[in-house]
């Protein structure tokens, strides 16, 4: 059983369920992934999520929330003052999203600050993978980014494959350069990377994944897997580069968790014994199936029917 750590925030959503109404719930990019990660792999993985949550009722529900999901809480540390964070999803005709964030007192913040207080190597599994984003990044405080990065650079020194997600959401950055500079870090730090096409296109404007690809070929990276929205995902590794045809739908209804899902899934798919290209064409399922709904995180009963078809 592989033992991941996902590291960043989780936040309350709320999504539109008709006629004036919303719908609230749990959800963030790594929260995403955790969740989905855990669903397709269950007796594969052993999913821990690393964050920091308030010690109120909705930051307690969170954590039941994600133990409903057998997603293991020990590395969740509770701040005395701070709460979750919380965003509003609001969709177009076509099912493009856009956010509202109310983050700024949010207590993932302190993530590194807290761990730094409670951690003992003595007491800690080391993972086999770890994952984080680049929204794990940028929320993260800045005095701790240090922390951050020593602790990133341990885990790998203790055999520990280090995952990153660029999801560049400009807003959350003080500067285009600040972002660069994380993301190089991340970049030199990673054994796979995760980035969407729109990632590059925003922070680097890069207009192709073959572009992606040279620039990242600057760095000591094992796998990269680029998104590219409904055409054909990238797969790039020491062997060679594959383009993969991924999953059509007839209509998006909801795009949010679309690449978490598939970053999620196929970190499930891999668990499991699956090479690289099958693996993508399985994650590629599971994110067609999520835009599909709307909101992130979909029903549980109703994921587990769909697994239970795909698998037959």
């Amino acid at each position: 059983m592989k033992r991941i750590v996902i590291i960043g925030e989780s936040m309350l959503e709320l999504s539109p369920a008709g006629a004036g109404l919303w719908q609230q719930s749990f959800a963030g990019d790594v929260h995403s992934l955790a969740v989905y990660l855990k669903r397709c792999a269950p007796k594969e993985t052993q999913v821990c999520f690393m964050t920091a949550v308030g010690m109120d009722a909705p930051s307690n529900d969170l954590m039941t929330a994600l133990q409903q999901e057998d997603i293991d809480t020990s590395l969740i540390y509770q701040h005395p003052s701070k709460s979750l964070g919380l965003y509003m999803i609001n969709n177009t005709s076509s099912g493009e999203r856009s956010f509202q964030y109310w983050r700024n007192d949010a207590a993932a913040k302190y993530v590194m600050r807290l761990h730094t207080e409670q951690f003992s190597a003595d007491n800690f599994i080391i993972p086999d993978q770890v994952f984080f984003s680049g929204i794990s990044l940028a929320i993260i405080e800045k005095d701790s980014r240090t922390i951050f990065w020593d602790f990133i650079h341990w885990l790998k020194k203790q055999g520990s494959l280090i995952i990153f997600d660029p999801n560049y959401r400009e807003k959350l950055w003080s500067s285009v350069e600040d972002c660069k500079s994380q993301y190089e870090l991340a970049f030199r730090a990673s054994n796979l990377v995760l980035p969407s096409l729109e990632d590059f296109k925003n922070l680097y404007q890069l207009d192709s994944t073959t572009a992606v690809c040279e620039i990242l070929d600057d760095y000591d990276i094992d796998e990269v897997i680029i998104k590219n929205g409904p055409n054909p995902i990238v797969y790039q590794s020491p062997k060679g580069k594959i383009e993969i045809a991924i999953t059509q739908v007839d209509q998006a209804i909801d795009t949010t968790a679309a690449g978490d899902s598939f970053n999620g899934s196929y970190l499930a798919a891999r668990a499991r014994g699956l090479d690289p290209e099958s693996a993508i064409r399985f994650a590629s399922k599971i994110s067609a199936l999520v835009i599909q709904h709307r909101g992130a995180i979909l029903n549980k009963n109703l994921f587990a029917r769909y697994l239970k078809n795909l698998s037959s």
